[in-house]
């Protein structure tokens, strides 16, 4: 949900039997009102990844309320302009598998490629510029924060991947990571290991007593 002055806007959702969204709509209600009740304002391009009947997948980007929305050939920006109330969909490429918000107007993508690699990278949602960062079947997911790391898997090997400096750690199949405001950890409940993800040097250990 996102809020401007005194009105209130959100993404709501309609499903069929099946669970699947056959509509999605933005919707305002005015707080300003004595019984404020939401009213549908704009159909949504596309589809969001939001799930439930109202989720926070709602951005605001240069005053202007976003979606990162997908359809059956590309997935973009679905962008409404509350003062002029004019809406625009920008195309910003194909087969979008997901998304992370990595900053209030910048996202991680991931796209499925015709081999069904996984293509990785950074969108600028303010100007819709795009930058591929690395197209490998291995892709799993991306640990939030910069700089950007990707877990990768391969069979049964594991590894975290910088993405831009391509440094890379291999994991052991019992460790988990986590990103921290310090590095990124790995471990387990034994013990854990804080890297600089920059060039993977081990900056700290950790031991359960």
């Amino acid at each position: 949900m996102q809020a401007i002055d005194d009105r209130a806007f959100f993404l709501a959702r309609w499903r069929d039997k099946s669970g699947d969204a056959w509509l999605e709509a933005l919707a305002e209600v005015d707080l300003s009102k004595k019984h404020p009740e939401p009213v549908v304002v704009e159909r949504i391009e596309g589809y969001s990844f939001a799930e439930g009947s109202v989720d926070d997948r709602l951005l605001l980007v240069q005053g202007r309320l976003a979606v990162v929305a997908r359809s059956e050939k590309t997935w973009g920006l679905a962008l409404f302009n509350p003062s002029t109330r004019a809406s625009a969909y920008l195309p910003l490429g194909e087969k979008l598998y997901g998304y992370k918000q990595l900053e209030p107007a910048t996202i991680v993508y991931a796209e499925t490629t015709e081999s069904g690699a996984k293509r990785v990278g950074l969108a600028d949602l303010a100007t819709q510029k795009r930058k591929d960062l690395v197209e490998s079947r291995d892709f799993e997911s991306v640990l939030p924060g910069r700089p950007l790391v990707a877990l990768m898997a391969h069979g049964k090997k594991r590894s975290l991947r910088t993405l831009g400096s391509g440094a890379e750690m291999p994991l052991l199949p019992t460790s988990g990571c986590w990103r921290s405001k310090y590095g990124v950890i790995v471990g387990n409940a034994r013990e854990a290991f804080l890297y600089d993800p920059a060039d993977w040097k081990l900056l700290a250990k950790f031991k359960a007593t």
